[in-house]
This record gives structure tokens, sequence and C-alpha cells, in this order.
């Protein structure tokens, strides 16, 4: 969604207004104007709303967005099998991006620590230093949601979890040669 500086401008100074009006709705208008302040374009049609900052790519917002839900499937089967070997694999925890190549990826670190979409990984952050890998895990994820997208049709219609199997080769998918 493309919406000009003016236009989120005016948005933002509205749910401004509306937090004052409406303070019991305080939190609810706060992450609505956060969204549009920081310009997480994929959230866009949830508030309407603008930034004056540059905006993040709706892209980029989709594919950190696809990591977490991978990372969701992932976690479930981590809780439902807590003595599996998966617990211990290095990937097994959501490592996050690398803050100084990957900035623009740190729309995660709001959508699980301040919109708790994937509140499930708020009990991680003292072990990945915030969402913080340290370094470049793009091209990681890319191989891993290649992988899972595979698995994905088949956890939707005929199941609704990953088996062991499967999170393992989607955890190794980095260190395959393709």
């Amino acid at each position: 969604m493309k919406i000009t500086k003016t236009e989120r401008a005016i948005l933002v100074y509205n749910l401004k207004i509306l937090k004052i009006l409406k303070p019991e709705e305080s939190e609810e208008y706060q992450q609505k104007i956060d969204i549009l302040s920081r310009g997480f374009t994929y959230l866009y049609e949830e508030v309407l709303g603008i930034s004056p900052d540059p905006e993040i790519p709706e892209e980029t917002c989709k594919f950190a967005w696809d990591v977490l839900t991978m990372y969701r499937y992932i976690n479930n089967f981590i809780r439902d099998n807590p003595d599996s070997e998966v617990v211990n694999h290095h990937y097994a925890i959501f490592p996050g991006f690398d803050a100084s190549s990957e900035s623009e990826y740190f729309f995660v670190a709001f959508i699980i620590n301040e919109r708790k979409d994937f509140s499930e990984q708020i009990e991680h952050r003292k072990q990945n230093d915030n969402f913080n890998s340290h370094c470049e895990m793009g091209y990681i994820y890319r191989r891993m949601l290649k992988k899972f997208e595979e698995f994905r049709s088949r956890i939707n219609t005929v199941r609704k979890y990953l088996t062991e199997k499967e999170v393992l080769e989607i955890l190794n998918a980095p260190s395959l040669n393709e």
C-alpha cells in the first residue's frame, strides 16, 4: 500500500487525538502510531497509516513475518517434544537478524515485543541478544523457508504440525549443498 508522507502525517495526528480522547484504548492507538511512524508497510492495511521515516518495503516485512511463522511451527514442535534432538540444534531458537547489516528486518523486534504477534519468541530475547544475530541471517532463512514451504501445504491440509524429520530438514537446510 502506498501512502504519501502528508497522508501518513494526517493519520498519525488523528490517532494521537484518538489516543487522548479514548485513554482506555491508548495502547492500541500507540501500536498503530508505531506501525505508521516506523514504516511497517506490511501492517498498513490494519491501520491505514503514515510515517515520516522511510518505509520498509512490504516484501521485507513479509519475509520477516514468514520467518517468524516458520519459527512458530518449529517452537511448537519443540514445546511438544522437549526430548527431541531438535532442541539442541543451533538454529532451534530464532537467532534474529544482524543489527549492523540487516537493520531493515528489525521490524521483528516490534512485532514480537510490542505487538506480541509472535509472543512465544519473547522468552528467547536474552539468549539471542534481543533478536540481534550478529551475523547475516537472510540467506540462511531463505534456504530454511524454501524447505519449510515444501511442507507447508501438508501442514495446512493434512495436519497442523511439523514432524521431527521435517523440522530437522528445515534447520539443516542452510548447510545443504544445493
